[in-house]
């Protein structure tokens, strides 16, 4: 695997793990505000 390859394959799973992390925050501020 190139390093290329590699780059794209880490930022993607950064970019994922990013927005679940977001994803999970934003449901228990709304959680904590009803």
């Amino acid at each position: 695997m190139s390093i290329c390859e590699m780059y794209h394959r880490y930022s993607g799973f950064l970019l994922y793990y990013g927005l679940k992390r977001n994803s999970r925050r934003k449901q228990e501020e709304r959680g904590r505000y009803e």
